[in-house]
Protein backbone atom coordinates (compact mmCIF):
# COMPACT_ATOMS: atom_id res chain seq x y z
CA UNK A 1 0.00 0.00 0.00
CA UNK A 2 1.48 3.43 -0.54
CA UNK A 3 1.90 6.92 1.18
CA UNK A 4 -1.16 8.21 -0.07
CA UNK A 5 -3.59 5.51 0.63
CA UNK A 6 -2.65 5.18 4.23
CA UNK A 7 -3.50 8.88 4.41
CA UNK A 8 -7.17 9.36 5.71
CA UNK A 9 -7.93 12.66 2.88
CA UNK A 10 -11.45 12.37 3.67
CA UNK A 11 -11.91 12.13 7.35
CA UNK A 12 -9.23 14.68 7.64
CA UNK A 13 -11.06 17.49 5.18
CA UNK A 14 -14.35 16.57 6.85
CA UNK A 15 -13.09 16.58 10.42
CA UNK A 16 -11.34 20.35 9.78
CA UNK A 17 -14.57 21.06 8.03
CA UNK A 18 -16.86 20.39 10.40
CA UNK A 19 -14.67 22.35 13.53
CA UNK A 20 -14.32 25.33 11.25
CA UNK A 21 -17.93 25.28 10.82
CA UNK A 22 -18.70 24.66 13.85
CA UNK A 23 -16.64 26.90 15.79
CA UNK A 24 -18.24 29.63 13.13
CA UNK A 25 -21.48 28.96 14.16
CA UNK A 26 -20.98 29.42 17.90
CA UNK A 27 -19.61 32.35 17.87
CA UNK A 28 -22.01 33.44 15.35
CA UNK A 29 -25.92 33.22 15.58
CA UNK A 30 -26.17 34.40 12.20
CA UNK A 31 -24.32 31.86 11.15
CA UNK A 32 -25.50 29.04 12.21
CA UNK A 33 -29.04 29.89 11.48
CA UNK A 34 -27.62 29.94 7.63
CA UNK A 35 -26.94 25.91 7.78
CA UNK A 36 -28.74 24.54 10.28
CA UNK A 37 -31.54 21.80 9.70
CA UNK A 38 -35.64 23.61 9.95
CA UNK A 39 -38.33 22.55 8.76
CA UNK A 40 -39.28 26.01 7.35
CA UNK A 41 -36.36 26.32 5.99
CA UNK A 42 -36.37 23.04 4.07
CA UNK A 43 -39.85 22.59 3.92
CA UNK A 44 -41.00 26.18 3.12
CA UNK A 45 -38.18 27.67 1.63
CA UNK A 46 -36.72 25.16 0.05
CA UNK A 47 -33.38 25.15 1.20
CA UNK A 48 -32.53 21.31 0.50
CA UNK A 49 -29.06 22.09 1.06
CA UNK A 50 -29.92 22.21 5.23
CA UNK A 51 -30.13 18.71 4.89
CA UNK A 52 -26.03 18.09 4.40
CA UNK A 53 -25.19 21.91 5.86
CA UNK A 54 -26.49 21.19 9.43
CA UNK A 55 -23.88 18.44 9.96
CA UNK A 56 -21.02 21.04 9.88
CA UNK A 57 -22.62 22.86 12.51
CA UNK A 58 -22.73 22.21 16.32
CA UNK A 59 -24.66 23.79 19.35
CA UNK A 60 -22.09 24.26 21.81
CA UNK A 61 -17.92 23.25 22.52
CA UNK A 62 -19.07 20.23 24.42
CA UNK A 63 -21.47 19.05 21.44
CA UNK A 64 -18.79 19.19 19.10
CA UNK A 65 -15.91 17.77 21.21
CA UNK A 66 -17.93 14.58 21.70
CA UNK A 67 -19.39 14.29 17.94
CA UNK A 68 -15.63 14.61 16.45
CA UNK A 69 -13.86 12.43 19.30
CA UNK A 70 -16.64 9.75 18.09
CA UNK A 71 -16.18 10.57 14.02
CA UNK A 72 -12.22 10.26 14.55
CA UNK A 73 -12.36 7.14 16.48
CA UNK A 74 -14.34 5.82 13.81
CA UNK A 75 -14.06 7.21 10.59
CA UNK A 76 -9.95 6.87 10.39
CA UNK A 77 -9.71 3.95 9.88
CA UNK A 78 -13.05 3.23 7.92
CA UNK A 79 -11.16 5.13 5.32
CA UNK A 80 -8.02 3.07 5.42
CA UNK A 81 -9.74 -0.24 5.30
CA UNK A 82 -12.98 0.19 3.14
CA UNK A 83 -11.74 3.26 1.18
CA UNK A 84 -12.49 6.94 0.50
CA UNK A 85 -15.67 6.38 -1.73
CA UNK A 86 -17.34 3.74 1.05
CA UNK A 87 -17.00 6.18 3.61
CA UNK A 88 -18.34 9.29 1.14
CA UNK A 89 -21.30 7.20 0.94
CA UNK A 90 -21.70 5.81 4.48
CA UNK A 91 -20.87 9.13 5.81
CA UNK A 92 -23.47 11.44 3.49
CA UNK A 93 -26.15 8.80 3.32
CA UNK A 94 -26.53 8.87 7.11
CA UNK A 95 -26.48 12.56 7.41
CA UNK A 96 -29.10 12.48 4.71
CA UNK A 97 -31.18 9.71 6.53
CA UNK A 98 -30.80 11.49 9.81
CA UNK A 99 -31.76 14.75 8.80
CA UNK A 100 -34.82 13.52 7.16
CA UNK A 101 -36.03 11.36 9.96
CA UNK A 102 -35.74 14.40 11.99
CA UNK A 103 -37.84 16.56 9.71
CA UNK A 104 -40.82 13.58 9.85
CA UNK A 105 -40.02 12.98 13.88
CA UNK A 106 -40.78 16.71 14.54
CA UNK A 107 -43.69 17.20 11.41
CA UNK A 108 -45.65 18.92 14.45
CA UNK A 109 -43.20 21.37 15.15
CA UNK A 110 -42.95 24.31 12.59
CA UNK A 111 -40.38 25.43 14.93
CA UNK A 112 -37.92 22.48 14.56
CA UNK A 113 -34.24 22.84 14.10
CA UNK A 114 -31.08 21.09 15.01
CA UNK A 115 -27.23 20.72 14.08
CA UNK A 116 -25.05 18.53 14.37
CA UNK A 117 -23.25 15.33 12.40
CA UNK A 118 -25.59 12.95 14.61
CA UNK A 119 -26.74 11.23 11.77
CA UNK A 120 -23.39 10.49 9.71
CA UNK A 121 -21.58 9.59 13.08
CA UNK A 122 -24.49 7.19 13.96
CA UNK A 123 -24.06 5.65 10.76
CA UNK A 124 -20.56 5.45 10.57
CA UNK A 125 -20.11 3.71 13.91
CA UNK A 126 -22.75 1.01 12.81
CA UNK A 127 -21.09 1.01 9.60
CA UNK A 128 -17.03 0.14 11.63
CA UNK A 129 -18.67 -2.30 13.36
CA UNK A 130 -21.01 -4.54 10.87
CA UNK A 131 -18.26 -4.20 8.41
CA UNK A 132 -14.92 -5.12 11.03
CA UNK A 133 -13.98 -7.97 12.76
CA UNK A 134 -15.07 -8.27 16.34
CA UNK A 135 -13.05 -5.46 18.22
CA UNK A 136 -13.11 -3.49 22.13
CA UNK A 137 -13.89 0.06 22.65
CA UNK A 138 -12.25 1.49 26.00
CA UNK A 139 -14.56 4.01 27.40
CA UNK A 140 -13.63 6.58 30.02
CA UNK A 141 -16.25 7.30 32.38
CA UNK A 142 -13.93 8.25 34.20
CA UNK A 143 -11.97 5.62 34.75
CA UNK A 144 -11.10 3.07 31.45
CA UNK A 145 -13.32 1.00 31.02
CA UNK A 146 -13.44 -1.79 27.69
CA UNK A 147 -16.50 -3.07 26.11
CA UNK A 148 -16.85 -5.38 23.20
CA UNK A 149 -18.14 -3.28 19.92
CA UNK A 150 -21.22 -5.21 19.81
CA UNK A 151 -22.24 -3.64 23.86
CA UNK A 152 -20.80 0.10 22.45
CA UNK A 153 -23.66 -0.14 19.54
CA UNK A 154 -26.83 -1.48 21.71
CA UNK A 155 -25.52 1.59 24.33
CA UNK A 156 -25.43 3.89 21.36
CA UNK A 157 -28.90 3.32 20.46
CA UNK A 158 -30.36 3.09 23.70
CA UNK A 159 -29.07 6.51 24.59
CA UNK A 160 -30.05 8.07 21.87
CA UNK A 161 -33.45 6.76 22.16
CA UNK A 162 -33.10 8.22 25.39
CA UNK A 163 -31.90 11.94 23.95
CA UNK A 164 -35.34 11.81 21.72
CA UNK A 165 -37.43 11.57 25.04
CA UNK A 166 -35.53 14.35 26.50
CA UNK A 167 -35.23 17.10 23.27
CA UNK A 168 -32.89 19.37 24.75
CA UNK A 169 -31.40 22.14 22.95
CA UNK A 170 -30.87 21.78 19.00
CA UNK A 171 -29.07 18.59 19.59
CA UNK A 172 -30.02 16.29 16.65
CA UNK A 173 -30.41 13.21 18.71
CA UNK A 174 -33.54 11.47 16.49
CA UNK A 175 -30.92 11.62 13.73
CA UNK A 176 -28.93 8.65 15.63
CA UNK A 177 -31.43 6.60 14.94
CA UNK A 178 -31.88 7.64 11.30
CA UNK A 179 -28.43 7.79 10.37
CA UNK A 180 -27.86 4.03 12.09
CA UNK A 181 -30.53 2.56 9.82
CA UNK A 182 -28.98 4.16 6.54
CA UNK A 183 -25.70 3.39 7.78
CA UNK A 184 -26.43 -0.33 8.36
CA UNK A 185 -27.78 -0.95 4.92
CA UNK A 186 -25.62 1.10 2.84
CA UNK A 187 -22.72 -1.26 4.61
CA UNK A 188 -24.83 -4.05 3.83
CA UNK A 189 -24.66 -3.49 -0.13
CA UNK A 190 -21.01 -1.88 -0.24
CA UNK A 191 -19.25 -4.91 1.97
CA UNK A 192 -21.69 -7.82 1.60
CA UNK A 193 -19.20 -10.30 2.71
CA UNK A 194 -17.60 -8.48 5.44
CA UNK A 195 -20.98 -8.31 6.92
CA UNK A 196 -21.96 -11.79 6.13
CA UNK A 197 -19.54 -12.37 9.24
CA UNK A 198 -21.69 -10.65 11.46
CA UNK A 199 -24.91 -10.93 10.17
CA UNK A 200 -26.53 -11.64 14.01
CA UNK A 201 -25.58 -8.61 14.96
CA UNK A 202 -26.85 -6.75 11.61
CA UNK A 203 -29.62 -8.32 12.51
CA UNK A 204 -30.22 -7.50 16.33
CA UNK A 205 -29.18 -3.87 15.47
CA UNK A 206 -31.43 -3.53 12.57
CA UNK A 207 -34.41 -4.96 14.68
CA UNK A 208 -33.44 -3.18 17.94
CA UNK A 209 -32.99 0.22 15.78
CA UNK A 210 -36.83 -0.43 13.95
CA UNK A 211 -38.10 -1.19 17.46
CA UNK A 212 -37.20 1.57 18.96
CA UNK A 213 -38.51 3.80 16.72
CA UNK A 214 -41.70 2.17 16.34
CA UNK A 215 -42.09 2.41 20.35
CA UNK A 216 -41.21 6.30 19.66
CA UNK A 217 -43.83 6.66 17.10
CA UNK A 218 -46.54 4.43 19.10
CA UNK A 219 -46.04 7.01 22.21
CA UNK A 220 -46.02 9.93 20.03
CA UNK A 221 -49.14 9.11 18.27
CA UNK A 222 -47.62 8.98 14.93
CA UNK A 223 -50.24 10.09 11.83
CA UNK A 224 -48.14 9.88 8.83
CA UNK A 225 -45.85 12.54 7.35
CA UNK A 226 -48.33 15.32 6.25
CA UNK A 227 -46.53 18.00 4.33
CA UNK A 228 -49.71 20.01 3.84
CA UNK A 229 -50.00 20.45 7.37
CA UNK A 230 -46.83 21.41 8.08
CA UNK A 231 -46.91 24.42 5.57
CA UNK A 232 -50.32 25.29 7.32
CA UNK A 233 -48.00 25.39 10.99
CA UNK A 234 -45.56 27.47 9.14
CA UNK A 235 -47.80 29.86 7.52
CA UNK A 236 -49.73 30.38 10.62
CA UNK A 237 -46.25 31.03 12.73
CA UNK A 238 -45.04 33.33 9.85
CA UNK A 239 -48.28 35.27 9.66
CA UNK A 240 -47.65 35.34 13.13
CA UNK A 241 -44.31 36.83 13.33
CA UNK A 242 -45.14 39.55 10.87
CA UNK A 243 -48.14 40.43 13.11
CA UNK A 244 -46.07 41.02 16.12
CA UNK A 245 -43.25 43.23 13.99
CA UNK A 246 -45.89 45.42 12.62
CA UNK A 247 -47.53 45.87 16.24
CA UNK A 248 -43.64 46.65 17.73
CA UNK A 249 -43.37 48.84 14.45
CA UNK A 250 -46.95 50.52 14.64
CA UNK A 251 -45.98 51.48 18.63
CA UNK A 252 -42.48 52.75 18.17
CA UNK A 253 -43.92 54.86 15.40
CA UNK A 254 -47.04 56.10 17.47
CA UNK A 255 -44.61 56.71 20.29
CA UNK A 256 -42.63 58.66 18.81
CA UNK A 257 -45.43 60.83 17.25
CA UNK A 258 -47.24 61.37 20.44
CA UNK A 259 -43.52 62.56 22.11
CA UNK A 260 -41.81 64.62 19.21
CA UNK A 261 -44.75 65.46 17.25
CA UNK A 262 -45.32 63.73 12.98
CA UNK A 263 -42.47 66.08 11.97
CA UNK A 264 -40.01 64.09 13.91
CA UNK A 265 -40.83 61.28 11.92
CA UNK A 266 -37.79 60.28 9.06
CA UNK A 267 -38.57 59.21 5.92
CA UNK A 268 -37.92 55.63 6.83
CA UNK A 269 -40.87 56.15 9.26
CA UNK A 270 -43.03 57.39 6.76
CA UNK A 271 -43.15 54.54 4.66
CA UNK A 272 -42.96 52.14 7.09
CA UNK A 273 -46.24 53.91 8.54
CA UNK A 274 -47.62 53.46 4.94
CA UNK A 275 -47.33 50.09 4.64
CA UNK A 276 -48.77 48.95 7.72
CA UNK A 277 -51.54 51.38 7.03
CA UNK A 278 -51.87 49.14 3.67
CA UNK A 279 -51.62 45.66 5.84
CA UNK A 280 -54.17 46.67 8.15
Amino acid sequence: MNIPEKIPFLSILIFVTTLYGSYKGIVSNKFIDKYLLSSEGVLFRKQYYRIISSAFVHADWPHLIFNMASFALFAFDFEKEQGILKLLLVYFSSVIGGSIFGLINNQRNPDYQAVGASGGISGLVFASILSSSPFSIILYIPLAIEIPDWVYAYLFLSISYIGMQMKKGNIGHDAHLGGAIVGIIFITLLSYENVGQRYLLALGLSGFNILLICHYFYRKGFNGFDIGRIFKKIKERRISVRQEAIVLDLDKILDQVYKHGQESLSERDRRRLEEISKEI
